[in-house]
């Protein structure tokens, strides 16, 4: 069984482009004096079905306030002049294909396309739908910034034990692991994902014409119809930054940002520290399947064999250690518990684990600890589960 985890299949967000595109239309129909009782019941029914229509329908509010008298000069009174051509089909599927009966009954639906209802007095709203366009488009001088707004790339995350999966929109699939979050950024010739932080399963649709790439850290993992998993290690963990596990199929495995000056020297005062030999200067290495490689900012390591059913075991709720130090295991542990299990002493780093831990149930693994080994437990005032030796 799985505790504190809940699995669950999600598909990708709504298209961020269609969305800021449903808000400048509805905020052109709100505020013309042509719209109709249907219209305002539809308006609230796309802006009630999701959190993102809200927010998309705010921004173009706050965008236009910001436009002040410029809504009215020339150039606007002159886009709404020439959309009074726009009565031809290409500007019908701006219309919602929602059902009377829906509106009735007030059900959360998006706007699907369908036959356009006859365009009987809509050209004001697409005029002043043109009007808000004609303004971006030239609001890189208004503002002397991009509209990063209009850009933003879906994030997907997970919180404190939860474990999502994902169905990407060219059917790649993506597993998040507890307290993960990335972002998606696909065009016409890449499939690009961010790791900011957490760790995820990749299962790569095959597609030789748009590479996926994985950035996280200092490096980069692209692969074309594999699975793998990248690991992005907590900022207060020692050891290397990224660790990347191939289960299928081939990736490459890149550091592309160089060492700051700082971490040169570093690198330079500890090169006979046992740490930092294991990390190469290779600029790409390749893995095979049940292959592992870890970098930072430091370097590549070598190449070295995993257990796959091991290095998977956290999708099934599961953590499994050979030869880990106690400080490492518990850094691991404590990802997915609010409860957490802090080494009171230095003389319990020396101590090596095997074993197999459910995740998210730190208070048993504590009484699994103090059973095997000679500590006992503690509670500090926050909570925090503190072991030291016994005796």
């Amino acid at each position: 069984m799985k505790a504190g985890r809940n699995a669950s299949l999600n598909h990708p967000p709504n298209n961020n482009a269609r969305i800021q595109e449903r808000a400048r239309y509805w905020f052109t129909v709100m505020r013309s004096d042509t719209r109709s009782e249907r219209d305002e019941a539809e308006h609230k029914i796309w802006l009630n079905a999701n959190l993102a229509h809200r927010r998309a329908y705010r921004e173009v509010e706050e965008l236009w306030g910001l436009l002040g008298g410029f809504g009215e000069g020339p150039e606007v009174r002159e886009a709404r002049r020439l959309a009074k051509q726009y009565t031809t089909p290409a500007v019908y599927h701006l219309e919602p294909a929602v059902t009377a009966e829906a509106v009735q009954q007030g059900q959360a639906v998006e706007a699907v396309p369908g036959n356009p209802r006859p365009f009987t007095r809509r050209w004001m709203p697409m005029a002043m739908a043109a009007s808000i366009m004609f303004v971006l488009l030239g609001s890189g001088a208004l503002f002397n910034q991009p509209l990063d707004w209009l850009q933003q790339s879906p994030v997907y995350q997970t919180a404190l034990g939860e474990n999502k999966t994902y169905v990407l929109e060219d059917g790649s699939t993506i597993v998040l692991d507890t307290q993960t979050r990335l972002s998606i950024d696909f065009s016409a010739a890449t499939r690009r994902i961010v790791l900011e932080s957490g760790q995820a399963r990749f299962d790569v649709a095959h597609d030789k014409s748009r590479p996926f790439v994985v950035e996280a850290g200092s490096g980069r993992i692209t692969a074309l119809g594999t699975a793998f998993i990248v690991k992005k290690a907590d900022k207060n963990t020692s050891g290397s930054e990224i660790l990347v596990t191939l289960l299928e199929g081939k990736v490459a495995v890149a550091q592309e940002k160089a060492p700051d000056p700082a971490t040169a020297l570093l690198q330079e005062s500890t090169a006979s520290h046992p740490a930092e030999d294991k990390f190469a200067p290779a600029p790409t290495v390749t893995l095979e399947a049940g292959q592992q490689v870890a970098y930072s900012p430091s370097g590549i390591s070598a190449k070295a064999e995993v257990d796959l059913e091991q290095a998977t075991a956290w999708q099934e709720g599961r953590l499994v250690f050979e030869d880990h130090s106690l400080a490492e295991v518990l850094a691991d542990l404590n990802r997915y518990s609010s409860t957490k299990i802090l080494l009171g002493n230095s003389k319990l780093d020396d101590i090596r684990i095997t074993g197999v831990f459910k995740t998210g149930d730190n208070k048993k693994v504590v009484q699994t600890l103090t059973t095997y080994f000679n500590i006992r437990a503690t509670n500090d005032n926050y909570g925090n589960l503190i072991l030291t030796p016994a005796g």
